[in-house]
This record gives C-alpha cells, structure tokens and sequence, in this order.
C-alpha cells in the first residue's frame, strides 16, 4: 500500500501552523518585537508565512500524536486504540451482531482460526491483538481495492481534529500570557484601548481552552468512524461479491 500526500494533509499540517505563528504575531506586537521580524517585502513575507507554518504545523501533528491521542486514549478509550477492542465480546464500539458477522468474514476470507475468534471473547492482551491485526489487514485490503473512501476519510478527519486539539492547547497558553502582559501594562497606564485589548485577549483564551476539548471530542468521534468503516466496507464488499 503507497501512501500519497495529498491537499487535505497539507492543510492538516499549514492551518494548525498557521493559527500557531498568527496569536504568536499577536502577542509579538503587544511586545513591540514584531518589528524585527518584518521582511519589508510583502512576497517574501508570505511565503516565508507559507513554509514556516507549515514545518510547524508539523510539529504540532508530532505533538498530537504523543500527547493528545494518548489523553483520548485514556480518556475515552480505555487506554487503548478503538481497533483493539472493535472485536471484543461486548464492547461499546460494536453491537455482537456485527461483532459476528465481521468475525465469521474474518475466519472465511483474512484466516481468522477458531481459536483467536473464542480468545476474541475475553478482554486480554492477546485479545486486544488479534483484534488490531485483522483491522490492520482489513484497511489494508478495502485500500487496496479501492472501497476505503470513507473509511480513509475518517481517518484524515481524525489527524486534522487532533492536531487542532493540539494546536488550541498551545494557542491558549499564549493568549494567557499576553492578557497577563496587558493586563499589567493596563494597570499601569491605564487606557481604555489597552482594558479593550486585554479583555480582546481575555476571549481568545477562553475560546481556544474550549477548542480544546470540543477538537478532542471530534476526534474521539471519528477515530471510532474511521475503524467502523473499515470492517463495514469489508463485509460490504463480500456482501456484493457473488458467492
């Protein structure tokens, strides 16, 4: 399977970097540092705009991907991965019909034996497992046919909502920081542009805290997508093939 760099992995990674280099100039300019930072030509700036934000939108993905995931993981996912647990007698992500049915699939056509089908019945390690490598195998096959759309889909949706997790995470400490700065430099001045300002400040970071979490949610949710789709456009697959 090749995987392709496509549009919608370029803005996973510019537009994270580039809300993260945007409340950075924000608060460079209350600092009175963003002067030096101009280029004095407009193209060159932009484009160094471009490139910047996307290396750190990079970061940002990396970042996601050690400590956001991980909080979903715990949070909402039991420590693991949705794909470990998708074939697991009774739990939360598939009703035991399906459950059956992609199980019955999987000993057919992918090699599933009947001994890791009855190991699919408990909640161990080896379960968990067995559980990850058929999903592993079935996302490599519906791609390989062509008939993972939605299923890859998912899975961009579930990157670009947790990088942008990440993103507010980080946007929110230098929003607080810059209402912290001019709310001090309010006190000692005192003018209503600079209270304006602060409060200006004040909303960004209580909108990017709840970003936070509401990014976390939307990647929870399609990150369950993502792997419900795969097994649903396997056993969709073999529903339309003729016996």
């Amino acid at each position: 399977m090749k995987d392709k760099f496509t549009y919608f992995d370029f803005l996973a990674y510019f537009i994270p970097g580039a809300v993260i280099l945007w409340i950075c100039s924000v608060m460079a300019k209350d600092l009175g540092v963003l002067s030096v930072l101009e280029m004095g030509n407009v193209f060159t700036e932009s484009l160094a705009f471009i490139v910047l934000a996307f290396v750190v939108g990079h970061f940002i993905q990396f970042r996601s991907r050690q400590k956001t995931e991980v909080t979903i993981k715990e949070k909402y996912w039991s420590n693991a991965f949705v794909s470990e647990a998708f074939l697991l007698k009774d739990n939360e992500f598939c009703s035991e019909f399906k459950r059956h049915r992609y199980i019955n699939l999987l000993q057919k056509h992918f090699g599933l034996t009947g001994e890791s089908a009855k190991i699919l019945d408990d909640e161990n390690e080896e379960a968990r497992l067995i559980s990850h490598g058929m999903y592993r195998e079935c996302f490599t096959f519906i791609t390989d046919k062509g008939i993972g759309q939605k299923s890859t889909k998912a899975n961009e949706y579930y990157n670009f909502f947790r990088g942008l997790s990440t993103t507010c995470v980080y946007s929110t400490i230098v929003s607080a920081m810059d209402f912290v700065y001019l709310s001090i430099r309010f006190f000692t001045h005192r003018t209503f542009v600079g209270l304006a300002h602060a409060l200006t400040m004040l909303a960004l970071t209580i909108f990017f805290g709840y970003a936070v979490y509401a990014f976390r949610i939307r990647a929870k949710q399609r990150g369950e997508l993502h792997v419900a789709e795969v097994f649903d456009s396997m056993a969709g697959y073999f529903a339309e093939k003729p016996s």
